[in-house]
């Protein structure tokens, strides 16, 4: 497995943890909660809300993997094409195994 790891064939997908929804636009997701305050700051809409702003934008966010739509957890995380992948490190494996084993 380490030789796997140190020549970056392990890669993990991360789901998002928020969405902003906007009319007549493609929907912008964030990968962070950093992210998703700058993605509501931007579209001018309160983090949280769930109902359109004066921008006609709706902020969404998620509660884990069962609150994120089917079709949307299968283009963002399990489709070939559309996933956004990170390499994994030999540092995020030892933070794992410390966390989940610890």
């Amino acid at each position: 497995m380490r030789p796997l790891l140190d020549a970056g064939y392990l890669e993990y997908v991360r789901a998002p943890v928020g969405e902003i929804q906007r009319t007549g636009a493609a929907s912008l997701f964030a990968y962070t909660e950093q992210h998703y305050q700058s993605l509501c700051r931007e579209s001018s809409v309160r983090a949280g809300a769930a109902t359109a702003s004066a921008a006609d934008a709706v902020a969404v966010r998620y509660r884990g993997l069962a609150a994120i739509g089917t079709q949307t957890l299968a283009d963002l995380c399990l489709g070939p094409a559309t996933r956004k992948t990170q390499p994994l490190s030999a540092r995020g494996v030892e933070m794992a195994i410390a966390v989940f084993r610890g």
